[in-house]
């Protein structure tokens, strides 16, 4: 199949397949939201919510707005196979008649190369998507914002005892309980106060900061309402980049854990609001008051990452969810431009050794496996120098990395390097599917699975 033929099969499909179609066929539940559709994203195995995967059935696209993955059917598929956007393509193509079973048997094999250079040209997203702003703004918003809150003494229980979290701890990371909306007026009067580089009125800042939109019908900036624990997300340079919300009640088929967005508000199908903006995904850091190692911990959620700043001494960051680390290497290149952690580890810090500290049931689970995989591949392929290793332990001791340490295991972690582990676990993978006769993994239940991994993954 010459380059032609192939750039005319995805012009047909992106003009006569609907992308909500694809969704519903490759699994997807939608959910009617106006104009639109939402829906729980595939991309993601926590920290989901139906409103932060929505697509738009008008522009043929899909948008994540946690990871920032976004694209027509074809990209939808190229992500959800782990394929090229071409080789997507031609699935598609088979699958809907487009072309025959030989044709795509004898497809060729596509370059990297050539695969991203057709990804550039048909991949288009029409919409231009609203800016978040400059993380020096988002911090003095923030702060802003936080100078009006205060922590309940039932959240402040929960941190104490349940997280094993000390009063220091609580002030030093900013937890707070998500104050009402009748803190609005006096937050807008300290905002009109200040001024934002690049606004001549202040106040417009708040287009541009996640969680905030405005009213049409009183033109008035409000913010979203949450009942739950605010988690001030962090760089490396101390600035707020973000807030993160551990939900009270959690109602069915939705994440305990949130994002402070209006992403809602971009494209409301009533026009009653305007101004959202996407939380994004942002990273934390989180430094410890000395710095010992030149050792980065990567973990999932900013609970994790202080226990483990407290007790190793090692600046930790942490994913608010296993598929979005597309910004780490901003992240790790800002570790090491910070003067703030050149000061507490005494010297330049490159990062050279980085633990890997997912929860125990990375060897359970294979969708968190390859997530894990691709997000240490791109840092290799970005520092070939990297030395990167996998944390496990019994998870007996705990299931997450606090949990362990919180448990008084802390020394019951172990390490491996990451080829020794990738090329055991592929086997395991192979072996169960040679077992169960089967060509895909995923079909195989993960307490099953577990049963492969304690046969075959020798450690």
């Amino acid at each position: 199949m010459n380059k032609e033929k192939l750039s005319e099969i995805i012009e047909t499909l992106k003009t006569s397949l609907p992308i909500e179609t694809v969704m519903e066929d490759f699994g997807v539940k939608l959910y009617r939201c106006g104009k639109n559709y939402n829906a729980f994203s595939p991309f993601r195995t926590g920290n989901r919510s139906r409103t932060s995967f929505t697509i738009s059935p008008k522009l043929n696209i899909f948008k994540d707005w946690v990871t920032g993955q976004a694209g027509d059917s074809i990209k939808f598929v190229s992500l959800l196979e782990n394929v090229s956007y071409p080789e997507a393509a031609l699935i598609l193509a088979r699958k809907y008649g487009y072309i025959t079973e030989e044709e795509f048997q004898g497809r060729k094999k596509f370059t990297k190369k050539f695969s991203e250079a057709l990804e550039r040209k048909h991949n288009k997203i029409e919409k231009e998507e609203h800016k978040i702003a400059k993380p020096e703004v988002l911090d003095k918003v923030f702060r802003l914002f936080l100078s009006h809150t205060k922590l309940s003494d039932e959240h402040k229980k929960h941190l104490l005892e349940e997280r094993k979290l000390s009063e220091e701890d609580i002030k030093k990371h900013m937890f707070f309980s998500f104050p009402s909306r009748a803190i609005m007026r006096k937050l807008l009067k300290d905002i009109e106060n200040e001024t934002f580089e690049g606004y001549d009125n202040p106040l417009d800042v708040l287009k541009d900061v996640p969680g905030f939109f405005k009213r049409k019908e009183d033109s008035n900036f409000t913010f979203m309402k949450y009942k739950g624990i605010g988690i001030p997300i962090k760089n490396a340079f101390d600035q707020i980049i973000g807030i993160q919300i551990r939900s009270d009640e959690v109602k069915e088929g939705y994440s305990r854990y949130l994002w402070f967005s209006s992403s809602f508000a971009i494209d409301d199908p009533d026009g009653k609001v305007e101004f959202g903006t996407s939380s994004g995904s942002p990273i934390d850091v989180v430094i410890p008051d000395n710095v010992k190692y030149s050792v980065l911990f990567i973990t999932e959620g900013k609970f994790k990452s202080v226990k483990i700043a407290n007790t190793y001494n090692c600046i930790a960051i942490s994913v608010q969810g296993i598929g979005t680390w597309g910004n780490i290497l901003d992240s790790i290149k800002e570790i090491e431009c910070s003067e703030k952690i050149k000061e507490k580890y005494g010297k330049d810090f490159l990062v050279k050794n980085v633990f890997m500290a997912f929860d125990s049931d990375i060897c359970h689970n294979v969708a968190v496996f390859n997530q894990l995989k691709k997000l240490t591949d791109t840092l290799l392929e970005e520092k070939p120098g990297l030395n990167i290793y996998y944390t496990y332990w019994d998870i007996n001791y705990g299931k997450g990395i606090d949990d362990l340490i919180n448990n008084g295991h802390k020394d019951k972690i172990k390490k491996y390097e990451k080829s020794v582990w990738d090329s055991r676990y592929e086997k395991v993978i192979e072996k169960a599917k040679e077992d169960e006769n089967i060509d895909e993994i995923w079909k195989i239940p993960k307490e099953k699975f577990a049963g492969y991994f304690e046969k075959y993954m020798v450690l």
